[in-house]
């Protein structure tokens, strides 16, 4: 059977972070801002993006390529917590002659957002990818993608200078990688629309086009 030599395909997709990725976002933010009982981490949305892949086609079946996809998404507080002067009391000063007031420091909430911290990632992923159902109008496949992700933080605050703010961003390189258990194609032999999920670092959900050229035989 005849097959495409090269394969290129866009898509766009949701990341779900694993509950150990918000730990950076929680600790960047308990530096930055007062840290009470009421504060806590909320997404805002969810991290999605572009992706982008070419793959070259050893035969039919097998192919070899490489992914790069572009992520970025925002985490903030809901309130941060301020220290107050609070009367107490108050007592004459014999000594002195004069009525003084007492007070005492608390914690009053405020429920405004101090700020939020936002995310960019970079991610290239060498895959390899098994069609193991190839028919006219369709196809099933899986891969397996292991790669580098490069992460930035990036601190915005409206009620925060930014001397105090810049000096938590970072930048961020570590190994990911993630495994596609079944993918499905549907289209022309050469163009078609795709959906897949993964698993792995992340959870990944994304869906686009695929086009393929370079017929051989």
């Amino acid at each position: 059977m005849s097959y495409y030599r090269h394969e290129v395909n866009v898509g766009v997709g949701a990341v779900f972070l694993h509950s150990s990725q918000y730990k950076p976002f929680d600790e960047r933010i308990r530096a930055v801002f007062p840290v009470g009982s009421t504060n806590y981490l909320s997404l805002d949305g969810v991290p999605g993006g572009v992706h982008l892949g070419y793959y070259y086609h050893l035969n039919e079946r097998f192919s070899v390529g490489i992914m790069a996809a572009f992520l970025s998404y925002e985490d903030s507080y809901n309130s941060y917590e301020i220290e107050v002067e609070v009367p107490v009391g108050e007592y004459w000063d014999i000594i002195n002659k004069k009525l003084v007031k007492e007070y005492q420091t608390e914690k009053e909430t405020v429920h405004e957002s101090p700020g939020y911290i936002k995310e960019s990632s970079t991610l290239l992923l060498p895959s390899f990818k098994w069609n193991w159902v190839n028919c006219r109008w369709c196809s099933l496949y899986s891969k397996v993608y292991a790669g580098v992700h490069f992460q930035k933080f990036k601190f915005k605050s409206d009620i925060f200078p930014v001397e105090k703010t810049s000096k938590y961003d970072e930048n961020k390189t570590y190994f990911t990688y993630a495994v596609t258990p079944i993918g499905w194609e549907i289209g022309r032999r050469n163009i078609r629309w795709f959906a897949e999920f993964s698993v792995g670092s992340n959870v990944n959900i994304q869906t686009g086009l695929t086009y393929r050229f370079g017929r051989y035989k």
